[in-house]
């Protein structure tokens, strides 16, 4: 738990500065000594492969309802 004393504020572990700083003040004060890994460094979760399935199917199916209705317009 980090708490800046300069501008009386609890920070949560994710909002400190890269250089573990306070983000609200310009204090300078180290408020941790390994701030958390940003948003940014983080590595996104890769979607499962069912979720990819089901996208794949339901292009088909809608690629298919097309090719019905181009049929039934002629």
């Amino acid at each position: 738990m980090a708490w800046c004393d300069e501008c009386d504020r609890y920070v949560t572990p994710t909002s400190v500065t890269n250089d573990g700083t306070c983000p609200f003040c310009d204090s300078g004060t180290v408020l941790v000594d390994k701030p958390a890994p940003s948003a940014d460094r983080l590595a996104q979760p890769r979607a499962p492969w069912h979720f990819k399935l089901i996208v794949a199917l339901t292009a088909l199916y809608l690629l298919w309802r097309l090719v019905q209705f181009v049929i039934w317009l002629f």
